[in-house]
């Protein structure tokens, strides 16, 4: 099918499907055509359809169950509820201690898995070593997109309504503690956190070493003749992982002999705007009023030469700060060096450009599975109280956004 419109490709592939539905040609609970017979029907990329898909799962219209496929969702009893599709009902509280001890289908073999995005490598690595470690295990997964805290508390309540065996939790933020996570543990549900951990609660998590990370960038820098290091971070909510990272960097800043500079530290850089903007748009907009203070903070270092490296959390913001720098006329690494933690899917540059912090994050997944089924085997289920707790060491990756210090 050759498509020539200006409606969005993934958005035209989503009314296709509805209007089947409609005609009755899918029914509840009847399969979809695989994402291969999608991508050849629409001509397009796997990315499109994956998009289409998901978003038909978060407004409620089909589920999806990885190495399954994605099915017509028929009436509100089929799994996985929309995300948002209604705020009273998402507001209901659900007696975890009663669908956990009477309720909940022992041995159904499901496992929920709740995860803010599927839009970069990080999160689908992580995604993929959850299945393939349960895989293996003889466990199916079911997803949960959650991008808020409001829907992943609905995600959870949802998970426990279908009667999931446990749960794997990549947890939106630890700003405000999920007031579901913490009935998991009160009750004694098997549950698994990824990515990170709730500080000062104990559960069973996999993280990787962002402490370490941070101090791998700093170190890496140093040995190229850079002290002026800033270290930035987006608008996405304060998180476990991103504190340890500016911790790692702050603990190697002492170590090193430099001072710390809070001009430096640059958070809640808003890149929002700017994603899909085309580069005309985010060139008028640099020094413009619409950034916000901490943008126009970065900018200032960045013209001002006030840092010779820059450190960034993430990836996407590493992106943003690249093209800023194109636009400023700024060489990268000739006038400033950029490392950023994990290698971004989406760049204007190839795979190879971005010296970043590589996390292991299907090892992560992987693991992640592993203490779920281990924590579902008949004499684990009495004593969830004995956590795993594993942290793995993350591995600088050099490549061409890093280079020594500009000689004045």
């Amino acid at each position: 099918m050759k498509i020539e419109s200006r409606t969005p490709l993934y958005a035209m592939i989503k009314d296709y499907i509805k209007k089947q539905i409609a005609e009755g040609t899918f029914n509840e609970n009847d399969r979809l055509p695989p994402e291969v017979e999608l991508m050849k029907t629409f001509n397009v990329s796997r990315i499109t359809v994956t998009k289409a898909l998901t978003e038909m799962a978060d407004e409620g219209i089909v589920y999806r169950i990885p190495g399954r496929g994605t099915y017509v969702r028929g009436n509100p009893g089929n799994p996985i509820e929309a995300s948002g599709a209604n705020e009273s009902r998402a507001k209901d509280p659900v007696d975890v201690k009663t669908d956990t001890a009477e309720n909940r289908r022992e041995g159904s073999g499901l496992i929920g898995f709740t995860i803010p995005t599927l839009e970069d490598y990080f999160s689908t690595n992580i995604l993929n070593g959850i299945k393939k470690s349960l895989d293996e295990r003889g466990y199916s997964l079911l997803i949960q997109i959650t991008f808020d805290r409001a829907r992943e508390e609905q995600a959870i309540r949802n998970f426990i309504k279908f009667g999931v065996d446990g749960m794997i939790i990549f947890p939106v933020d630890q700003e405000t503690y999920n007031e579901e996570i913490l009935a998991l543990k009160v009750n004694h549900f098997p549950f698994v956190l990824v990515d990170r951990y709730l500080p000062g609660i104990d559960t069973s998590y996999v993280v990787s070493n962002n402490v370490l990370g941070g101090k791998l960038a700093v170190s890496h820098l140093y040995e190229l003749g850079h002290r002026n290091i800033a270290i930035c971070t987006s608008t996405m909510l304060p998180t476990s992982s991103t504190g340890d990272r500016i911790n790692g960097y702050l603990s190697e800043l002492v170590e090193r002999g430099i001072k710390e500079n809070s001009e430096l530290i640059i958070k809640d850089i808003d890149v929002s705007r700017f994603e899909s903007s085309p580069d005309s748009a985010l060139k008028n907009n640099i020094v413009t009023s619409e950034n916000n203070v901490n943008n126009l903070r970065l900018i200032d270092a960045l013209k001002n030469g006030k840092a010779t490296a820059f450190i960034v959390t993430d990836g996407k913001t590493a992106v943003y700060i690249s093209r800023i720098c194109e636009h400023l006329g700024i060489r990268i690494p000739e006038d400033i060096s950029l490392i950023c933690f994990d290698d971004p899917l989406y760049t204007p540059f190839n795979s190879s450009f971005f010296t970043h912090i590589k996390q292991s994050e299907r090892s992560m997944g992987y693991r992640a599975g592993e203490i779920m089924a281990d924590l579902l085997k008949p004499e684990k289920k009495e004593n969830l109280q004995e956590y795993h707790k594993i942290i793995l060491d993350p591995e600088l990756v050099i490549r061409k956004s890093s280079g020594p210090v500009r000689k004045k």
